[in-house]
């Protein structure tokens, strides 16, 4: 939903730049200022009215440190909603917020069949195996809304080196870095799409990754079939790493398998997740090197993500080797 507000009512809010937007929506977020202090404002009448707010439940925030514990700071929400929030791709910032929100829902429900099994001895089997396809099915769109805000924008973006930019992207990132079903070479993306280096070898760099979270995808979605192996054990919920997509990870060790070959699922949902975080971070960084952005609309303050299981995305990489297991 966007709002038209004037630029006299925008200079209420103390954390942002109004003057700098050069036509970008505004990210309203509230701000934390320490010591349990918000900062809240909401259209009202074509103007801005200032909340009393004592916490926020869940969303993103401006604020020069986190307000809890168990907060997470990602550089592509803090790029992207100071530097990069344009109004054509709001909806998909929102989206991608949105999606690291049910990710983290998807952990905290994993603990939770865990715990709630081993006590009341309950069948979870099902419970784990849909929530592995959700995973999966959610990571492989987020890729597609980093490379729909890309497309988008393509065209509208000004390049530190002006001979580039001149042919439009697919929303697709399976169309950018597949041809004929073939991964395209980096010198093939950049003859096709008139690209820089640098963005040509990030998404070389995805393409592998990305290829194989795609098949198993469209594996589970179109197949009709689903993740045969899963086991409750009592040290966790885990999987058989001698069958597809998990017999070709390169995880598994004595830490994280027990015998018979059964590999955790907390390990295999971290390496998921990382490996997908890792393609959001790194677009961040990329586009800021190869693109002329306007100037950060709140440079005093980062943005963070709260929530009710955003927690559960911390210290992700223990969970492949040092504290793979429940118990």
């Amino acid at each position: 939903m966007s709002f038209d507000i004037n630029k006299e009512e925008l200079k209420k809010v103390t954390y942002l730049q109004v003057d700098q937007l050069q036509g970008r929506a505004v990210p309203l977020f509230a701000c934390y200022h320490g010591d349990k202090t918000w900062e809240l404002w909401v259209p009202n009448n074509g103007g801005l009215q200032r909340m009393q707010a004592k916490e926020i439940a869940e969303g993103k925030y401006f604020g020069k440190s986190p307000a809890h514990e168990g907060d997470v700071y990602l550089e592509f929400f803090d790029f992207m909603c100071k530097r990069g929030y344009w109004k054509p791709i709001v909806f998909l910032i929102e989206g991608i917020s949105d999606d690291l929100q049910n990710i983290s829902a998807c952990l905290a429900k994993l603990d939770l069949f865990y715990r709630e099994s081993k006590q009341a001895g309950f069948e979870a089997r099902r419970f784990v195996i849909t929530e592995l396809e959700y995973l999966f099915s959610v990571c492989r769109s987020l890729y597609d809304l980093l490379q729909e805000c890309n497309s988008k924008m393509w065209s509208t973006f000004k390049f530190n080196d002006p001979s580039l930019g001149k042919k439009p992207l697919p929303s697709s990132f399976g169309e950018m870095v597949l041809e004929n079903n073939q991964l395209r070479t980096k010198e093939q993306i950049i003859s096709r799409y008139a690209m820089p280096d640098m963005l040509a070898q990030y998404y070389t760099r995805q393409a592998d990754f990305f290829t194989w979270l795609r098949e198993y995808r469209d594996y589970i979605s179109h197949s009709g079939k689903s993740f045969e192996y899963v086991f409750a054990t009592k040290k966790g919920f885990a999987v058989s790493i001698d069958t597809k997509p998990f017999s070709s990870m390169s995880i598994w060790s004595d830490k994280n398998t027990q015998p018979n070959k059964l590999g955790s699922v907390k390990s295999f949902t971290a390496y998921l997740i990382i490996s997908t975080f890792k393609a959001i971070e790194e677009f961040a960084r990329v586009m800021s090197k190869i693109i002329v952005f306007p100037p950060d609309i709140a440079p005093d303050y980062h943005v963070f993500i709260c929530g009710p299981h955003v927690s559960y995305l911390q210290n992700l990489s223990t969970h492949i080797q040092d504290e793979p297991w429940y118990e």
